[in-house]
């Protein structure tokens, strides 16, 4: 094989006239060192902000519009509850969940209710937000 050794590591003994020259490697070029580019990690979204119910309550048959102003650009989605229990996900950006109530229903007249809404995505949930509201 070809083998490079500097001249001054070397001794050399006898005829070299008769040896071939081989002209010197040129300089690898050095490729490029990739990049690294952090991955931005993803964070749970903003807790919603002024959580309002607004009730209904026309004889036994209570109902309301639940709303809030969301404050995260990030999330999923949003978790309804009404006194601790999940009913609905929403999709992402609404700002409002239409409540309705058979006689019966989650809505005792004179006992008031609590609706809580709760912003997700893929990180994990914001702190729920809620406000207490019921019929007379």
């Amino acid at each position: 094989g070809t083998c490079w050794l500097w001249g001054e590591y070397a001794t050399v003994t006898g005829n070299t006239a008769n040896l071939p020259e081989y002209p010197v490697p040129p300089t690898p070029t050095p490729s490029p060192t990739p990049t690294v580019t952090a991955t931005p990690t993803l964070a749970p979204p903003a807790s919603v902000n002024n959580v309002t119910m607004d009730m209904a309550c026309p004889n036994a048959i209570h109902s309301g519009t639940l709303k809030w102003e969301d404050k995260s650009n990030n999330e999923d989605g949003f978790n309804i509850y009404i006194n601790g229990s999940k009913v609905a996900s929403i999709p992402a950006n609404s700002t409002s969940y239409i409540v309705a109530s058979a006689p019966g229903g989650p809505f005792l007249p004179g006992i008031a209710s609590i609706f809580e809404v709760e912003a997700f995505n893929a990180a994990g949930t914001a702190a729920k937000k809620s406000v207490t509201k019921g019929c007379p």
